[in-house]
């Protein structure tokens, strides 16, 4: 996961965008 992903599973490491 990327710690800039925009999906909702970013959440599990880093939710900065998470939309």
């Amino acid at each position: 996961n990327a710690h800039n992903f925009p999906l909702d599973l970013s959440a599990i490491e880093a939710p900065v965008i998470n939309g």
